[in-house]
């Protein structure tokens, strides 16, 4: 990532994407064995009615999908970064790159406008698979240079995670979108979630969850922000005049360690993951969008935070 944010060529990004071999049945032997004529055995009345109640069920949860899906709100899907909530992602396109490209055969569009909004997914940082949660990205800066580059701002607000599989929707330019639950600022991700594990998915997992030990862990977030920052300074390791000024300025005052938990964590990741990058610590803003509960994003943001000071304390200055 350039120190002016993300320069997007008019070539699309290209995602490697692994395919699954099919298996091959063998073809059996052409002998046929001498054929047996079993007499079929009729069902009982029993056996009908289980086959009817099953339909009758299958039929009710077929409609209770529908209707879940019917209620939920259907965004336009771009593939760029594992975004944060608040982080501002500065985008550049070339003259050539109308479309405005991203990655996985997404795009922002032509007629982008400012208040335009966007669900942003990101890849994993390992294999480059495209993640199942991310976060709504509003327009909030969009200029026509001179050259004929287009320097788009997307600013991170809400996250979500996919309710079933992405699709193309005819309702907007066949333009790749999909049914989102909104996360609330207070809670973990919970499971991932398809359409069939709608039950599942709240009975086996709590977001919300922040138990006693993830409380102390919270209790030391503040010192070791304050370390982190003070080494990052005295390391020289900013990539440009006053940089943790702006991320601060983008990201705003650390939340309540006791109070604001999750919000905790996501300020976490957009402080040592920012954009542009400081390159000081690993990334944990895929796994923040993932986690589970409160519990897991305080562990990730806690973990983060000591191996970028371990890191930092390490390397030499610049």
């Amino acid at each position: 990532m350039s120190r002016m944010g993300v320069t997007v060529s008019s070539a699309t990004i290209a995602v490697s994407t692994s395919r699954a071999h099919m298996s091959r049945r063998r073809l059996a032997s052409r002998q046929r064995a001498p054929r047996v004529v079993v007499p079929r055995a009729e069902p009982d009345d029993a056996e009908n009615d289980i086959t009817s109640a099953d339909y009758r069920v299958l039929q009710k949860r077929m409609g209770e999908i529908r209707a879940r899906e019917a209620s939920l709100d259907i965004i336009p899907i771009v593939v760029l970064d594992s975004t944060v909530p608040k982080q501002r992602l500065p985008l550049t396109f070339e003259s050539g790159n109308a479309r405005r490209n991203l990655n996985a055969g997404t795009w922002l569009g032509e007629d982008i406008e400012l208040g335009q909004r966007f669900g942003m997914l990101g890849q994993a940082p390992s294999n480059g698979q495209i993640l199942p949660n991310g976060v709504l990205c509003e327009v909030t800066r969009l200029m026509l240079r001179p050259s004929g580059e287009t320097l788009v701002e997307l600013t991170a607000t809400r996250r979500f995670k996919i309710y079933g599989q992405p699709f193309e929707d005819e309702k907007n330019d066949m333009r790749p979108s999909a049914r989102v639950i909104w996360i609330d600022d207070s809670s973990g991700a919970g499971q991932q979630m398809v359409a069939e594990d709608a039950e599942v998915d709240n009975a086996s997992t709590n977001p919300r969850e922040f138990t006693a030990e993830a409380r102390e862990v919270a209790r030391e977030i503040p010192r070791l922000v304050e370390e982190w920052l003070a080494l990052v300074i005295s390391r020289r390791r900013e990539r440009q005049p006053d940089q943790l000024k702006l991320i601060q300025s983008h990201i705003g005052p650390m939340p309540d360690a006791l109070n604001q938990p999750a919000e905790l964590a996501c300020w976490v990741a957009a402080l040592i993951n920012p954009i542009p990058a400081l390159g000081v610590a690993y990334e944990i803003r895929p796994a923040i969008l993932l986690a589970p509960t409160v519990s897991d994003m305080i562990g990730i943001a806690s973990k983060g935070l000591l191996l970028s000071i371990e890191k930092l304390r390490q390397g030499p200055e610049l």
